[in-house]
């Protein structure tokens, strides 16, 4: 069972604030070692990430200073912890909006997959497309030129046919034909 920690609340007032004004070296240490306890047990609960509790920290504590140091900046002594207090409310209100404007990369999306072949893929691909050019170079000129027409330059089938000066029926017969023959070459 864990004991509870007990600190003693320091009691501030207008020589403290005067001796931090005039960088009191032992009024220095207190301030920063006394808030820093209490800032750091209000942020635990308050901050999951060590990162953003010493970040809120160190700026409660920077802010705190510049008001001290500030004409007029603290005008009741006495509620100085009040007011470093309410700074750090402050601080992660702010820390909380901005963490809501940006959402992090990881929440949005995925990364996009890779569309480019894999190095083998692309190796095979060049010697597939050799192996159909050496197989096409050994067909006749007319089945060649059905062949590339329909499926490598994916022309529209009816400027084919008159190209060729057949009907779409004899195109298709003319195609089977070429097909045939590509894949007997192939072989």
């Amino acid at each position: 069972m864990a004991t509870a920690q007990y600190m003693d609340f320091h009691q501030f007032n207008e020589t403290y604030l005067h001796e931090l004004r005039a960088q009191d070296v032992t009024t220095e240490a207190h301030f920063v070692s006394y808030f820093s306890k209490i800032l750091n047990n209000k942020l635990r609960r308050r901050l999951a990430c060590p990162e953003h509790i010493k970040d809120v920290q160190q700026e409660t504590l920077l802010r705190a200073w510049a008001a001290v140091r500030a004409e007029g900046g603290i005008r009741q002594p006495e509620r100085f912890g009040a007011f470093v207090s309410s700074v750090c409310n402050n601080i992660l209100r702010e820390s909380y909006r901005t963490r809501a404007r940006i959402k992090p990369l990881d929440d949005l999306q995925c990364d996009p997959r890779d569309q480019s072949p894999a190095p083998d893929g692309m190796l095979l691909a060049a010697e597939t497309k050799a192996q159909v050019q050496r197989v096409l170079s050994k067909l006749p000129p007319k089945d060649r030129k059905i062949l590339r027409a329909v499926f490598f330059e994916q022309r529209d089938k009816d400027e084919v046919c008159l190209e060729l000066g057949v009907s779409r029926d004899y195109l298709r017969v003319l195609l089977h034909r070429a097909k045939r023959q590509f894949v007997a070459e192939y072989r």
